[in-house]
């Protein structure tokens, strides 16, 4: 799990190939004005999913990790709590899902806050689970990137 500032994202070029069209992609385009949906970067190598939705308690939260793909979650407007934990020795909820690129699990999560101008990068050794609200719950807007695995 990696976790800063958009403006310093460019740090991290050269991870891979598709990591770095997800970057290029930050960089060139006003992620704000995207609408909600999803929006091709490289086929399904690379893409972005908008997201707007309102935060929730964490108990309404997965807890998850992908096979196929690394999240770049870039908080746009507002911010949300999200919980870590490597993935080593965690029990699991929901097997893997191959269609949908998901497994749920139940773990102890470390919490931090997903700022208006922050992003979490993770990776498919990183659970995650997104979407809580900090205080109570706020609508957000969020790109996710989603970068195939190489």
């Amino acid at each position: 799990m990696i976790y800063g500032s958009i403006k310093n994202l460019s740090v991290y070029t050269g991870i891979s190939a598709n990591m770095d069209k997800a970057i290029a992609f930050v960089a060139s385009h006003d992620l704000l004005q995207l609408p909600a949906g999803k929006h091709a970067i490289d086929g399904d190598q690379v893409f972005l999913l908008m997201n707007e939705y309102e935060t929730k308690a964490a108990e309404d939260c997965v807890m998850e990790t992908h096979k196929k793909y690394i999240d770049i979650q870039l908080m746009l407007n507002g911010s949300e709590s999200f919980g870590y934990a490597p993935l080593e020795d965690q029990p699991i909820v929901e097997d893997y899902n191959v269609e949908k690129d998901y497994t749920f699990y139940m773990a102890e999560m470390n919490y931090l806050t997903l700022k208006e101008g922050y992003f979490a990068l993770f990776f498919p050794a990183d659970i995650h689970q997104p979407c809580i609200a900090v205080n109570e719950p706020i609508p957000v807007k969020k790109a996710v990137i989603k970068v195939r695995v190489e």
